[in-house]
Formats: structure tokens, sequence, C-alpha cells
């Protein structure tokens, strides 16, 4: 079974949309923003629950779905 990422993947994700988009603007300390990263860290833990998300594209889509 394939797990969605946790809070110990954030950090090298944040680093790499730091490296792609800083180029072209100041990019935030993501995890200064502490309730965005309990809103992503909520619907990671949402996409782990198999019964309501059993296969990757379902997982993929309520990540997808559930940013905004």
């Amino acid at each position: 079974m394939v797990y969605p990422l946790g809070d110990e993947h954030l950090d090298p994700i944040f680093a790499f949309v730091g490296q792609r988009y800083g180029r072209q603007e100041e990019v935030p300390v993501y995890r200064d923003n502490a309730e965005g990263v309990a809103k992503l860290l909520g619907v990671l833990e949402r996409a782990r629950m198999d019964a309501y998300y059993p296969n990757v594209l379902d997982k993929a889509v309520q990540c997808i779905c559930s940013s905004r």
C-alpha cells in the first residue's frame, strides 16, 4: 500500500518548492504558517483512509480537491 506524505516529508517539499519558485518571488517560510500546515496535514491524514480513498487516484483527487 502506498501512503500519502506526512509531517516528516513537508520540510523537503517546502525546500523543493523554494528552489523552483524562489527565483521568481520570495518564498515564505511555510512552517511559520501553523494553521496552513495543520490544514495540509489534515488533508494528508484523510487521504490515508483506505475505506474512503482506496487507491492512489482517489487519494490524489482528495488531496487536490482539498487544497483550497
